[in-house]
């Protein structure tokens, strides 16, 4: 049994664990090595994930690509994977767009939950999620129009929230507009910090305590509410 979060805690509704049985594996002996690492806690173990967002931000011809497909079956969780339009990545916004796009191709129809980073390219990301039929998948920190979140919400995706978004005016107006049922939580560790401290997992109980307060609830209610919405998320690729 492994317990996942994705150095997010969607796996840890505040100081709770959720249990699956999908099958994790890391890209080590494919030697992704430099690729941008996370910290994920499985229960009492840290252990090191790679992130593939640098792969897609490459594009198809980055020498790591082929491997980051072939190995795409091996397991049941992708991420970060996405696009970011942003300043930093607009200009290969072309080769983003074509390296997602033949990401989602492997995994179409295919039981997977992806963790997408989505800066700036919110809508060509849901309409490529959409047109793809992809099952499953989680908007990490997401920062685009609260106008689109519905759209999002309905087609059955899901956001991660973390303690730096309860911090922000824009952070905040977000977390309203999401649905309750499509929340959990993440901290972004070790790549986030707060007065200098970086984030861990237990620091998502500083997420859970937010939601408390604007949702009017106890803080065991809340994390009911995640640990349910995170195992319908499982359920998408049982």
């Amino acid at each position: 049994m492994v317990k996942y979060s994705g150095a997010v805690c969607v796996g840890m509704a505040g100081r709770k664990t959720i249990q699956s049985t999908a099958k994790v594996v890391h890209f080590q002996s494919e030697q992704l090595f430099y690729l941008k690492q996370k910290l994920v806690y499985f229960g009492s173990e840290w252990l090191v994930q790679y992130a593939s967002e640098w792969v897609v931000y490459y594009g198809s011809e980055y020498p790591e690509f082929p491997i980051f497909i072939k190995n795409l079956h091996k397991t049941s969780y992708i991420g970060e994977v996405g696009m970011d339009f942003s300043r930093e990545g607009i200009s290969t916004k072309e080769v983003q767009l074509n390296s997602f796009s033949r990401i989602l191709d492997e995994i179409k129809e295919k039981k997977k939950i992806l963790s997408i980073h989505s800066r700036r390219a919110e809508r060509e990301i849901i309409n490529l999620l959409i047109e793809k039929q992809i099952l499953a998948g989680i908007f990490h920190w997401y920062s685009g129009p609260l106008r689109l979140i519905d759209k999002i919400g309905q087609a059955g995706f899901y956001f991660s929230v973390n303690p730096m978004m309860t911090r922000s005016l824009s952070g905040k107006s977000i977390i309203g507009r999401i649905p309750r049922e499509k929340i959990l939580s993440e901290t972004d560790g070790p790549f986030t910090s707060i007065n200098g401290l970086v984030l861990k997992p237990k620091d998502c109980i500083k997420v859970i305590d937010y939601l408390s307060e604007i949702w009017q609830i106890n803080a065991s209610a809340v994390e009911s509410q995640l640990q349910e919405n995170f195992k319908k998320l499982l359920s998408l690729i049982a």
